[in-house]
């Protein structure tokens, strides 16, 4: 189903579905983030939701954005206070990593491509979308590099990993007090430009 409008929340919790992929996880999970914290909740309820990392013991400073990797049992979360980007363990065990603080610059959203292990975010600072590897050896501009269009505000990218595309949405300003929210998507190798496919 495509959806003609889509207005990307401007929240500072976002939220994962994850399905129980790893046996080490019997029940879906529920991810999210806030501005000092990342929280899991079962998605059955009768469980309160609990703080797998906190600010106080690792750096965890309003993540816009969180992915999860169910057949590894980690979680990453993009750090809007610093421009950081963290990975941990799923069960809260361990000391989280930093996989990059570069390129980063008022991160909306967090996306995951578990076939090539890529982790894409939207940067509303610089109308950008990034990507870089989740063990951080590699990372570049997938859309909005010098010399070609910019996202315009991009926000919340999402990765189809079976047709090879992501998609996230654009805020577009007509005058001081109208906005438009567009759906683009664009192919992850850059092969061709980004198709509008909603307006």
């Amino acid at each position: 189903m495509l959806i003609r409008r889509l207005r990307p929340a401007l929240l500072a919790a976002s939220l994962i579905l994850m399905l129980p992929v790893a046996s080490a996880y019997a029940e879906n999970l529920v991810v999210w983030g806030s501005s000092s914290a990342i929280s899991v909740a079962p998605t059955a309820g009768g469980t309160s939701g609990k703080n797998i990392f906190t600010s106080a013991t690792t750096n965890v400073g309003y993540p816009f954005g969180t992915a999860v990797d169910p057949s590894t049992g980690k979680i990453y979360w993009i750090n809007s206070s610093d421009g950081t980007l963290y990975t941990g363990n799923l069960g809260g065990t361990g000391t989280p990593t930093m996989i990059t603080d570069q390129g980063i610059s008022n991160p909306y959203g967090l996306a995951l491509d578990p076939l090539t292990q890529r982790l894409y975010w939207a940067n509303d600072g610089t109308y950008d979308i990034r990507w870089i590897t989740t063990d951080g050896t590699t990372g570049g501009i997938l859309y909005g590099e010098s010399g070609t269009p910019q996202a315009s505000t991009p926000h919340a990218p999402v990765v189809d990993p079976a047709h090879n595309r992501i998609y996230w949405a654009n805020k577009l300003r007509d005058g001081p007090q109208r906005r438009h929210d567009r759906l683009r998507e664009t192919r992850r190798d850059r092969r061709r430009g980004p198709d509008h496919v909603a307006g």
